[in-house]
């Protein structure tokens, strides 16, 4: 994934023009932002203005690693993807053996949080962002 400097006024025209294109021309009803974590939030703020002001109904979920409640607030995204949360409760909801104690404890945020930072660390890169 390139890692586009989105403070750059050319770059960020480029990619806002763009978002503004899918939705008016094109007439799709959303974005799903993969890596969002890794883009400003100032970004995601224009981005999310831009969207909006076209299509005020668009959907806009961004993919986020960790506690999402930053991208949250009504600014940037309708919605984030956490997949170790997604992985925790498949476990918990198909009958794999986690029962509830263990479920609960799971998700506890700063213990979860530690978790996936604590994997980002150990990982080898290309496999780590591929899952």
């Amino acid at each position: 994934m390139p890692k586009l400097n989105t403070v750059h006024p050319e770059v960020k025209d480029y990619l806002l023009e763009g978002a503004d294109y899918w939705i008016r021309e094109v007439g799709i009803d959303g974005w799903r932002l993969a890596v969002a974590n890794e883009v400003d939030h100032r970004f995601w703020r224009e981005f999310r203005m831009r969207v909006k002001d076209a299509k005020p109904d668009a959907f806009i979920v961004g993919d986020v690693w960790s506690n999402g409640s930053r991208w949250l607030g009504g600014d940037q995204f309708d919605s984030v993807i956490n997949y170790p949360f997604r992985s925790i409760a498949i476990a918990f909801l198909s009958g794999s053996g986690m029962d509830g104690q263990l479920f609960a404890g799971s998700i506890n945020a700063r213990k979860f949080d530690f978790q996936v930072l604590s994997l980002h660390i150990k990982a080898d890169k290309p496999e780590y962002y591929s899952t």
